[in-house]
C-alpha cells in the first residue's frame, strides 16, 4: 500500500469518427494495439459514407503473433477499405501472403496521401518513434493520441 502506480493511456478529446468526417482515416497499429484501432475503425465502418480512403497498417512480429484475425479477414475483405498487413522479417510462415517488413517501412512504401487525412497510430514506442518520421511531412498533429509528424 502506498506505492506509485504509472499509467498510460490515449488522451484524445475526441476519435476519428468525429474529427474525421469527409477525410481520408489512416490507421497504423502494432502488436496487441490493434484493439484500439479496431474499435476506432469499427466504428468508422460502420458509418463508412462519412469518410473517404479507409487505409488499416497493421503489424506483428510474427505470423503467430498477429491478433483480431477475424477483424483481419473481414478488413481483407472489404473492397472499401485497403489493409495493409506485415509481419517482421523472419516471421513470416511458407503460406503468409502479407507483406514482410517493420510497421515503419510498410507505411512509408503505402505513402499516404497526407491531404484532408486524420491519423491514428497506436504501438510499441518504437514502432511510433519510426513510423512517424515516415508518416506524411504536412500533417500536423491536432490531438494529443497523434504523434507528431517529421516537418521538412
Amino acid at each position: 500500500m502506498g506505492d506509485i502506480v504509472g499509467f498510460r493511456a490515449p488522451t484524445a478529446t475526441s476519435s476519428p469518427s468525429s474529427s474525421g468526417k469527409g477525410k481520408n482515416l489512416l490507421f497504423i497499429a502494432g502488436g496487441i494495439a490493434c484493439r484500439p484501432c479496431a474499435a476506432s475503425s469499427g466504428t468508422c465502418l460502420d458509418l463508412r459514407d462519412w469518410f473517404q480512403d479507409i487505409t488499416i497498417v497493421y503489424g506483428a512480429r510474427s505470423v503467430a503473433d498477429l491478433v483480431y484475425k477475424h477483424e483481419l479477414k473481414e478488413w481483407q475483405e472489404r473492397p472499401d477499405v485497403n489493409l495493409l498487413c506485415t509481419v517482421d522479417p523472419g516471421g513470416e510462415t511458407p503460406d503468409w501472403t502479407g507483406k514482410v517488413g517493420f510497421v515503419p517501412l510498410i507505411v512509408e512504401q503505402a505513402n499516404p496521401s497526407p491531404e484532408n487525412t486524420v491519423a491514428l497510430v497506436c504501438g510499441p514506442p518504437i514502432m511510433i518513434k519510426l513510423t512517424c518520421p515516415c508518416s506524411p511531412s504536412s500533417a500536423s498533429p491536432r490531438r494529443a493520441s497523434t504523434p507528431p509528424w517529421r516537418t521538412a
